[in-house]
């Protein structure tokens, strides 16, 4: 009996010594499980960093090379904006008109053009500036007054006459005139942008002559050049005679 008891006890002692080790290596398992997670997670992070650390570093390239590339843009713009091609003659551009109407016109023109070479071949710039002043005016007026006379080449060669007289302002560098630093120049500088001014309605009047109608515009004009002419009767004849 004592014999049974003993054995019956070593085999309890060795049960549970069986479990705590099963639990122990469970809590070990489980242990080296949380471990691993953590070491993948921490590696994961770290890769996860040193690929936004390389992100960021090509965008501060990149940002780098765009700031640059601006810099060179804006000397090129500088570069551009000082350039001054060398205008032609203004005699050049001297005659107006081929034919014997608006000779008040053509002859003022061709004068004023003659007194504007005369200028600037003797480096006369407040001149120059008060003659296409006048001239430029005297452009406008033809253009309104001879409207209904004047066709696409006309137009097209009063554009000519003023992006050459615009290219002699810039080359005598007339713009320097409303820099702050010679603001006592006040009646040269209100001439230089009378004639700004006198360019761009030109420009204007010219673009809205020689630019093609909108469609819906030509075919309400074709609409009503094909309507049937009316004819009043002979009633509706007297209505308007008021002589009857």
């Amino acid at each position: 009996m004592d014999e049974s008891l003993s054995e019956s006890g070593f085999n309890r002692h060795a049960e549970e010594y069986r479990a705590r080790r099963n639990e122990e290596r469970k809590d070990k398992a489980q242990k080296r499980s949380l471990e691993n997670i953590a070491d993948d997670c921490a590696e994961g992070l770290q890769r996860r960093v040193t690929s936004d650390e390389r992100q960021i570093g090509g965008l501060r390239e990149g940002v780098e090379e765009l700031e640059g590339f601006s810099l060179e843009l804006d000397q090129l713009a500088t570069d551009i904006k000082n350039i001054r091609l060398k205008p032609k003659p203004a005699t050049h551009f001297s005659r107006l008109r081929y034919d014997g109407y608006y000779p008040d016109y053509a002859i003022a023109h061709r004068e004023f053009s003659g007194q504007q070479e005369y200028a600037y071949q003797n480096n006369r710039t407040f001149d120059v500036i008060h003659i296409i002043e006048k001239k430029s005016k005297k452009l406008m007026d033809y253009m309104s007054r001879a409207r209904k006379m004047l066709h696409t080449s006309d137009y097209q060669q009063i554009k000519e006459i003023v992006q050459n007289d615009e290219r002699m302002l810039r080359y005598l560098k007339c713009n320097e005139l409303l820099e702050p630093q010679n603001s006592r120049f006040m009646e040269q500088k209100a001439r230089y942008l009378s004639c700004l001014d006198n360019f761009k309605e030109i420009k204007s009047i010219i673009h809205a002559v020689t630019s093609p109608q909108p469609e819906s515009l030509q075919s309400e004009v074709v609409e009503r050049s094909n309507e049937p002419e009316l004819k009043l009767t002979l009633e509706q004849e007297n209505d308007f005679n008021l002589d009857s």
